[in-house]
Order: C-alpha cells, then structure tokens, then sequence
C-alpha cells in the first residue's frame, strides 16, 4: 500500500492507494458495521497533525470498535467526525435524544489515529476489500455519564437532490 498527503486550502486529504480497482463508494452502510466494543481511554493522539484529544472535567474519551467487511472492493473518503454518538440524557423531566459527533478515526490495522486539527478538515481515503473482514476505531469525547449509546454513521438518503438551472 502506498500512502501519499495532499493540502488543498483548509482540508488535508489522505490516500491511500491499492493495485487493485476500487469503487468510490458514499453510502457506507456497504461496509456493514456492527459494534464491537466501547473503552475509556486517557487520550487519543495524532502526531503527524499535532493534534490530541483528551480528558476534560465532566468528560470521557471514549473509543469504540466497529467491525465490517464490504460486498465489494472500494475505498471510502471520510473525516474522523462523520460518525455519531447517540444517547438520551433527561433534560428537566423529559428524556432528549443527544448526538455527538466523533473526533478520531483509525482503521484498525494502523497504529496512527486521525484527528482534525481545530480550523482544518482531513479526509482520509480508505480502501477496503470485498469479503475482507476489517476494523474501524472510532474516538469521542462524551459527557462522563452516558453509559450506553448507539453509533451513527453516514449514509445516502433516497433519491438525489437536484437543483435547477436558472
């Protein structure tokens, strides 16, 4: 695998190139993922940005392993805080419904986390193999009392939006 960095104004892209031929693909419920297991970590750090996150008061990092495995060869652009933490949490005496967007992304395989630096975007491409079981870790930086919560990850809705010439 060669991996190669690119800067365009306000957004790093990451790539990583295979021989074989990949499809683009934008809805990654392809990828099949199902939760693993969730830990509390003391940080999460991503030394070719010079970026970190960590404990604050009130605040947990938090990582979770997702596991997959394509029905096709294709590699996937996302940014660490594509996925989502969702929990409820009582506001007064209703119950509300929380997300909170993810702030590090890892395939499993790699050792190196990556985390958007604040005023910077970075999309990472990421080959996958069809049939080839993988692993993503997923970091989040959650309120110290949640306990249980689901992930969200991006999918494409129905139909495509169309805007009209003018």
């Amino acid at each position: 695998m060669n991996v190669s960095s690119a800067m365009l104004p306000g957004v790093f892209l990451l790539i990583a190139s295979v021989a074989r031929t990949q499809v683009n693909l934008e809805d990654l419920s392809r990828l099949q993922l199902q939760v693993l297991k969730a830990e509390v970590v003391d940080r999460l750090a991503d030394p070719e940005h010079g970026s970190e996150v960590t404990v604050s008061p009130g605040r947990k990092v938090v990582v979770v392993t997702l596991k997959g495995s394509p029905d096709a060869n294709v590699s996937v652009s996302i940014r660490p805080a594509e996925f989502a933490a969702v929990y409820q949490t009582p506001v007064g005496l209703i119950r509300a419904t929380i997300t909170s967007a993810s702030v590090a992304l890892r395939r499993g395989d790699h050792t190196e986390w990556t985390i958007s630096p604040p005023g910077k975007d970075i999309v990472s491409l990421i080959p996958f193999e069809k049939g080839q079981e993988f692993t993503l870790l997923v970091g989040f930086l959650l309120p110290e009392n949640v306990t249980e919560f689901s992930v969200r990850y991006p999918t494409i809705a129905k139909g495509r939006a169309v805007l009209s010439q003018k």
